[in-house]
């Protein structure tokens, strides 16, 4: 696709069989799609067929007063001022760095400059910072299959949620057409990934009825884990959620790592920016982060200059 935007400019026109599609990546059109003229826009029904198997009814499957009830219900749980504090990200961000060693071997080969595959741990700690800040810390738990084996509960997820989205793609390709692939293994990996959710919300139901509203740690969707009778709503939007909260950070994660590697320079400036900043070696804060500007225009420039997660709305 970046390929082709690179030869046929910002927005194009093509025919995908009977359907005829208009792509674009115009600043001024997604603006106007999501912000300006939003309600002249709809996910569809074709959309909304292809991802439901997994996604179910939430946020980003829904048109009309159904995602105006939605984006009501979301919109007070997740602003500015209630993401993701620190500790929890250096929590997790602890992990990555173990993870990448474990994986590479970097600790008993730290001046070897061969190729280090990123993408896996990226994606890992964007699911766990995801599901701790929606459910509550629960991402550790193992679950048991059918054969009676345990796993840790994120590692199981994501392969279930991995591969289902592997035929979701297929099947957005083909548009009204998506009903054509439906795989065994698809709708095996959709159920999977919604029953290992359910089990979550279940676990984290018992834990909301036990933990004292004092405790610091926010957790986004705790108004819907109040009883079981919220499971089915709660299911559908954290899968809903976590589809922007895994994969659009985990792909922005992975394109600036692979953006930094090819530019010395530009690392170079930006570490010693986050060194000037922080003075010694501890945890940053919030307010650190603020003074942080180039490395702030960095981020925005890497997100405006690609596409993190598909976007596709078709007009009335």
């Amino acid at each position: 696709m970046l390929g082709d935007h690179e030869k046929y400019g910002d927005t194009y026109a093509q025919w995908g069989g009977p359907i005829y599609t208009i792509l674009t990546r115009d600043p001024q059109n997604i603006r106007a799609i999501l912000s300006g003229k939003f309600k002249n826009f709809e996910i569809g029904a074709g959309r909304h067929g292809c991802v439901t198997p997994l996604l179910g009814d939430g946020i980003f499957t829904q048109d009309g007063p159904k995602w105006e009830h939605s984006r009501k219900l979301l919109a007070p749980l997740i602003q500015r001022s209630t993401l993701p504090d620190l500790k929890l990200i250096e929590k997790h961000y602890q992990r990555l760095l173990t993870k990448i060693a474990d994986a590479s071997g970097l600790a008993e080969r730290r001046s070897d400059n061969g190729p280090v595959n990123l993408k896996g741990p990226l994606f890992e700690l964007s699911l766990e910072i995801t599901t701790e800040f929606l459910l509550g810390e629960l991402a550790d738990s193992t679950v048991e299959d059918s054969t009676g084996e345990t796993s840790v509960w994120a590692d199981a997820f994501a392969q279930e949620f991995n591969t289902a989205f592997r035929w979701i793609a297929k099947r957005e390709r083909l548009k009204s057409f998506y009903w054509m692939i439906n795989s065994k293994e698809f709708k095996d990996s959709c159920a999977s990934a919604r029953k290992l959710v359910e089990q979550m919300i279940h676990r984290s139901i018992e834990a909301f009825e036990g933990r004292s509203k004092s405790k610091e740690t926010y957790v986004a969707l705790a108004p819907l884990l109040q009883d079981d009778a919220n499971v089915a709503v709660a299911r559908d939007q954290f899968l809903n959620l976590l589809l922007a909260g895994r994969d659009t950070n985990g792909s922005l994660l992975c394109w600036i790592f692979y953006s930094l590697s090819r530019d010395p320079k530009l690392f170079k400036l930006l570490k010693e920016e986050v060194a000037a900043v922080l003075e010694t070696i501890r945890q940053p804060t919030k307010s650190d982060l603020a003074r942080m500007t180039q490395l702030d225009h960095f981020i925005t420039e890497s997100m405006s200059g690609i596409l993190t997660l598909s976007v596709f709305r078709t007009m009335y």
